[in-house]
């Protein structure tokens, strides 16, 4: 959820886990080569969330890495004021790509067309339940890493580092 991103604070961890998480998903495609990005900005405050630096360096690495793998982006529960800040970063997306970007304030009846309820999770609709921290404890063992590991994780300020 994009209303819990602090861009001052967590930028490195977010990125990390960003890609990471596009590299998980991609490695378990099952049905399809593409992926559906879903972006809930349930909770979103421009002024306490808003992070174009992130936007824009994980576009250019979808961009350079992924292009052909991103079936579509949704960015739901979008306030506003969201849809200017897409026209800020639009230009910095090949045609193709900006072309799978959809901006919804209502995420039930676009996702529906879209993604199986089974794989949506209750928030956005479907009934899919996904516990975040379960999954990291997961890919923990998954990757061999310690779940101490994430206990005091490091902080890292941009404005500083």
């Amino acid at each position: 959820k994009a209303g819990r991103h602090d861009p001052n604070t967590e930028f490195m961890e977010t990125l990390k886990l960003a890609i990471y998480a596009f590299e998980i998903a991609y490695q378990t495609l099952l049905y399809s080569n593409e992926v559906i990005v879903v972006e809930d900005l349930d909770g979103f405050d421009r002024d306490k969330n808003a992070d174009n630096r992130m936007v824009k360096l994980l576009l250019e690495i979808v961009q350079a890495h992924f292009p052909e793998r991103i079936g579509r982006f949704f960015a739901v529960n979008a306030p506003w004021y969201y849809k200017l800040l897409f026209k800020v970063v639009k230009p910095w997306l090949s045609s193709e790509l900006a072309g799978k970007v959809s901006i919804a304030t209502d995420p039930f009846d676009t996702l529906k067309q879209f993604v199986a309820p089974d794989q949506l999770i209750k928030d956005l609709g479907g009934s899919c339940v996904f516990d975040f921290n379960d999954w990291i404890l997961q890919r923990c063992f998954a990757e061999r890493v310690s779940p101490r590991l994430l206990e005091n994780p490091p902080v890292h300020n941009i404005e500083s580092d």
